[in-house]
């Protein structure tokens, strides 16, 4: 694309062509729409150096249309844009998306990755003109899709040919007459020497062949000894594959010894969706809306991928086994440009370092403490990429909350160096994973695969509520539909393992709660039934112990039935929060 921007000397291009032929050669460019736009960079480098300012002359004559274009594109987007969100690079691009309109350079429209949707081009012809010299001449335009090519034949001029023509006239060029070079009889002579000697040579090499059958015969029984080797490898693969099924057996057979998470339940799939009725929906919605309030989930499915768990489970088992406490933390991670797919379908590591990136604490498998950092690391899905998914609606996002072994951590400054956890002064042993701050959040780095499991493919949108994705507002909204069945149940707890005093025990309608940041919630389960064991023991006996230790998903906490206080008993700052017993 050399036009109006091609080299000052032409002559190679003229090179062999008598002054009276045209060169015939076709070029393409960026769309110049007409002489105004196409004068306005050469007006604006006048400006600039009357003014004592340095000028572009790199730039060639068709930037002006795209920049028109572009500036055009960008700003009706911020227009569109509410002022609040203009500095949100996500918002801004959603809204260039969509536009639609006829430029400077031909219509516009971007793709989803921001280039620009079938560009117009210029058709150029190199021709001869008056004087003898010659110039690139504008001949039509064309886009890049079959059929968007709109040229007028009578304006090319063809090599050796001429103008005017209806069709071109073949796909052949014009080659000058070949000449003899002054240099071939010479090569012709040096041939000759060399086939001379080439004889010599033959004889030579004959006498040499008995050495050579000689030698092929040992190398055929060489040949047949690597035979017999490949087949003892065969044999050795076969058993190998023997041995890799056996595994996988047995891995299944661990899982389930190991047991699977109380949440999960009998399905088949990968993927389970988790509805707005269910509790898990609001508990993972409640830990997003802390960093993010304005976030709305469109869809939830929690993972239930057997063998990804009993890996993650055998790392677990692993780290207590070496007297080390496990450390079990919920955190956020996106994958960027990575379908998650390709991490909760597989059936051997899940997160993969093949797949990470390097990082401020090196290369590594980051996870955030808070969702709006890993919102920054979102998967954008592709109606394309998503066959075991709902085809995405606009501006929905994905990323994961999952499971974590953060183990024995060690907290660092940034160190893009970093390849493994280093080694603790104390035990001769390496930390098993790094944490730090970054951009509002702490985050965890780990350097080694199935530490972590993918617990929730969230999909989620940011701004006003689409009732049509998000059909409740509140799990208070939910928890009167039909369909709810995880907030309220009827507490029972059995008499057969408490202390005598229990069995005046009566069952109650209702669960227990904690106070959070962002409202009340309530306990799983289990929880719920050591609480009001505890509760119920106090009310009868005065004298039985008001304090029950539970374990939540992060850290462990005394709930005192007695002052309806929670305590973080593992935390630094021993967070205390409130409770209350929540009566149907």
């Amino acid at each position: 694309a050399w036009s109006n921007q091609y080299p000052s000397n032409m002559e190679d291009f003229m090179s062999g062509f008598p002054v009276d032929a045209h060169p015939g050669y076709l070029g393409i460019t960026p769309y110049q729409p007409n002489d105004d736009h196409l004068n306005f960079l050469s007006t604006l480098q006048k400006a600039q150096r009357r003014d004592g300012k340095l000028p572009w002359p790199e730039l060639p004559h068709y930037a002006a249309a795209q920049m028109i274009d572009s500036i055009q594109a960008l700003v009706t987007a911020l227009v569109a844009t509410p002022s609040k969100d203009r500095r949100n690079g996500t918002a801004v691009m959603s809204h260039l998306l969509d536009l639609d309109f006829d430029g400077v350079g031909g219509r516009v429209r971007f793709t989803p990755s921001g280039d620009r949707e079938d560009p117009q081009y210029s058709l150029l012809n190199f021709r001869r003109v008056n004087g003898g010299g010659a110039s690139w001449v504008d001949i039509g335009k064309t886009g890049s899709e079959i059929g968007s090519t709109e040229i007028d034949m009578n304006e090319i001029c063809f090599a050796d040919v001429g103008c005017g023509l209806d069709t071109a006239p073949s796909d052949s060029y014009p080659v000058p007459d070949p000449q003899l070079a002054l240099w071939i009889p010479i090569v012709i002579g040096v041939i000759a020497v060399l086939l001379v000697g080439a004889t010599f040579s033959y004889i030579r090499v004959a006498r040499k062949k008995k050495q050579l059958d000689s030698q092929m015969t040992e190398m055929q029984k060489k040949i047949e000894a690597v035979k017999n080797i490949d087949n003892d490898l065969d044999n050795i693969n076969q058993v190998v594959d023997d041995a890799k099924k056996r595994q996988a057996s047995l891995i299944m057979k661990r899982a389930a010894l190991q047991g699977t998470p109380s949440t999960w339940i009998d399905s088949p799939d990968t993927l389970v969706p988790v509805t707005p009725e269910d509790e898990e929906y609001w508990s993972v919605f409640e830990k997003m809306r802390v960093t993010i309030p304005n976030v709305h989930i469109s869809k939830l499915w929690r993972v239930q991928n057997k063998s990804l768990w009993s890996y993650y489970s055998f790392h677990k088992d692993r780290l207590e086994m070496n007297d080390i406490q496990p450390n079990e933390r919920r955190v956020w991670h996106g994958t960027s440009s990575l379908d998650p797919s390709i991490v909760y379908a597989d059936k051997m590591d899940g997160f993969m370092m093949q797949f990470a990136a390097q990082g401020l604490w090196g290369r590594g498998i980051y996870f955030a403490d808070k969702a709006s950092y890993s919102k920054h690391y979102s998967h954008t899905p592709v109606k394309s990429q998503t066959s075991d998914r709902p085809a995405p609606k606009k501006a929905e996002l994905e990323m994961f909350l999952s499971r974590l072994l953060v183990g024995k951590e060690v907290k660092l400054n940034q160190n893009q160096a970093l390849a493994v956890p280093p080694i603790d002064s104390r035990t001769g042993l390496k930390y098993n994973s790094v944490t730090g701050n970054t951009a509002g959040s702490q985050v965890w780095i780990v350097y080694e695969n199935g530490r972590a499991y993918p617990e929730y493919l969230v999909r989620y949108y940011v701004g006003s509520r689409d009732e049509s994705r998000s059909p409740y507002q509140s799990k208070k909204e939910a928890s009167k539909s039909e369909k709810w069945s995880s907030c309220s149940f009827e507490l029972e707890v059995s008499t057969s393992n408490l202390q005598p005093s229990a069995s005046q025990l009566t069952a109650r309608q209702g669960f227990w709660e904690y106070l959070s940041e962002s409202g009340w919630v309530a306990y799983d389960a289990a929880n719920q039934a050591l609480v009001e064991r505890t509760f119920q023991d106090f009310s009868v006996t005065a004298t039985s112990p008001s304090i029950v230790v539970i374990k939540g998903p992060e850290w462990k906490y005394e709930v005192d039935v007695a002052s309806m206080k929670q305590k973080n008993i593992q935390h630094s700052l021993s967070t205390e929060r409130e409770i209350r017993f929540h009566s149907n």
